[in-house]
């Protein structure tokens, strides 16, 4: 107990795997004698890290195993104690304990357990409190009904009227969940007396910290409160947290208001939620545009096609116009729910996306030909050969290894969803040409040719095309080609040994394979010898 801080955090840390050292669970009471003082010391990482290590031992009893229990409570009991250690440090540790050993305890020894808990709640030191109120969430899930809405709401009430802020902070980001389970006990009552006013009050507190405290999970109200008090009151408050001064409240309002969309229906939803989006569509905080261009979308697809053309199609046009081009990557990343939900949006887009795909942000461009398929199978071949496939083409030679990958990927995603013969003729020829760029794009080309190997009813043709050009390959200039071609050919063995494709191409594969086995650069020969021997 002498030792420095860093030794004693390590010693609190282990502890929790102690107990099979010691004889199981029937021994536990053995590492009380070194969970004690470690719980009643000064270093708070380490005093931390005893009380967890100390939950985590009583989360392996049970039932059966009374005598550690009751060993445990007087432990407890003693780090509880106003008269324990010196200051404050054993009471703060005995609060981490309060949820795993209360489902160990009789009911006589539970009722003692919660008056100990409330006089920790309402400690003098604020410290003290606060531990009791950090556990307060999971603690209120083990209780009933009646605890619920008696000690445990006067004690939540305690928290919301602490002097001490911080304290005050967790009893606010509590009231969310507490809220829930009060409409899973069925108690509707207290919810509308008691809950609904402090949800109300605090969404215009002074205090930005508590609304920040208030805002997180604000989402789960949607569902505890009654419908009409969510339309007149709850959804109101979140557009005025949204629209908030501070912009960490911003950013946390604007990821909750999904969950109100199907309480209060799309019409009211949207008379709450669109004049907030206009004003918040140039907000200052990139983070904030980001997050609400992709609720704009998420919430296209939810809404009639009237309300997408009269609100969000004009919001989500600004969004792919905005100056960071990571605001507009978050649009085009859901590109598949515009082209399925909105088809005239994603014809009005078609010129604005047209342009990133010689953008100069490359996650841009990796995400506007990751959003191809999508564009190809909601909005049609036609369209997509109209006015993005020549663009798709050019990303296949990007100066992005990242690009050129997901530019195979997606045209071999576009193949198993066309016309094996459109492909051939179309998109296969762009990638025999690529057998005269740069090594990089040379290496590029034999993934997009394992892709289409991999394409079911592949014509005869196509197949011998795609293994010339991996075979070719074996004999590149560069090293780092030849063993991309040995992973090739072994992707393609593997594939003509599982579904018989490729048969009759076994024998041109393996005689390339066994060229490598003798090539200079060692790391082709091991390759090669793994495809062979695979």
């Amino acid at each position: 107990m002498e030792d420095l801080d860093q030794v004693l955090l390590v010693m609190a840390e282990k502890l929790e795997k102690f107990l099979p050292l010691v004889g199981g669970p029937e021994h536990a009471h053995a590492l009380i004698p070194l969970f004690e003082p470690l719980c009643d010391i000064e270093e708070v990482t380490v005093r931390d890290a005893a009380a967890n290590s100390c939950a985590k031992i009583l989360k392996q009893l049970g039932p059966q195993h009374k005598n550690q229990i009751i060993s445990y409570f007087e432990f407890f009991k003693r780090l509880s104690n106003e008269e324990s250690g010196e200051v404050f440090y054993a009471r703060v540790s005995s609060c981490r304990m309060v949820t795993e050993l209360y489902v160990l305890l009789n009911d006589a020894d539970k009722a003692i357990l919660r008056e100990i808990y409330g006089r920790l709640c309402r400690d003098e030191l604020p410290i003290v409190r606060r531990g009791g109120a950090l556990v307060f969430q999971n603690f209120s899930k083990l209780v009933d009904t009646e605890l619920l809405t008696n000690e445990f709401l006067t004690l939540l009430k305690t928290f919301l009227a602490d002097e001490s802020q911080t304290v005050q902070v967790i009893g606010v980001e509590n009231l969310a969940t507490y809220s829930a389970l009060l409409k899973k006990g069925n108690a509707t009552s207290i919810l509308t007396t008691d809950i609904l006013p402090l949800v109300k009050s605090y969404a215009d507190d002074h205090s930005w910290r508590i609304r920040q405290a208030l805002v997180k999970g604000f989402g789960q109200f949607a569902s505890v409160f009654l419908a009409a008090e969510v339309a007149t009151d709850v959804l109101p408050s979140l557009g005025h947290l949204a629209l908030d001064p501070e912009p960490d409240v911003r950013t946390l309002a604007v990821q909750e208001f999904v969950p109100f969309l199907d309480v209060v229906g799309s019409v009211q939803f949207i008379s709450e939620f669109a004049p907030v989006a206009q004003q918040l569509v140039e907000d200052p905080v990139n983070q904030v545009r980001k997050l609400l261009s992709e609720l704009c979308v998420d919430i296209l697809g939810k809404v009639e096609p009237e309300i997408v053309s009269a609100h969000l199609s004009d919001l989500i046009i600004k969004f792919m116009n905005d100056e960071d081009p990571l605001v507009r990557l978050r649009i085009i990343k859901k590109l598949d729910i515009i082209a399925k939900e909105a088809e005239s949006l994603c014809t009005r887009l078609t010129e604005n996306l047209k342009s990133m795909f010689n953008h100069s942000n490359w996650r841009l461009r990796k995400g506007l030909v990751e959003a191809m398929p999508s564009v190809v199978q909601h909005m049609g071949q036609d369209y997509f050969v109209d006015h993005f496939l020549n663009h798709s083409l050019l990303l296949v030679k990007d100066g992005v290894e990242e690009v050129r990958i997901a530019a195979c990927e997606a045209l071999a995603k576009i193949a198993s969803i066309t016309e094996i013969a459109w492909v051939y003729d179309r998109i296969f020829p762009t990638f025999k040409s690529l057998a005269n760029e740069d090594y990089l794009t040379r290496l590029t080309m034999m993934t997009a040719l394992e892709r289409f190997l991999a394409l079911e009813q592949v014509q005869d043709r196509f197949q011998s095309e795609c293994v010339a050009q991996i075979v070719a390959m074996s004999t590149d200039k560069v090293p780092n080609v030849r063993l991309r071609s040995a992973q090739a050919l072994h992707f393609a063995l593997r594939a003509a040994n599982e579904t018989n494709h490729l048969g009759l191409l076994k024998e041109q594969m393996l005689s390339a394979l066994n060229d490598l086995q003798n090539d200079k650069d060692k790391d082709v020969r091991y390759f090669a010898t793994h495809a062979k021997s695979a």
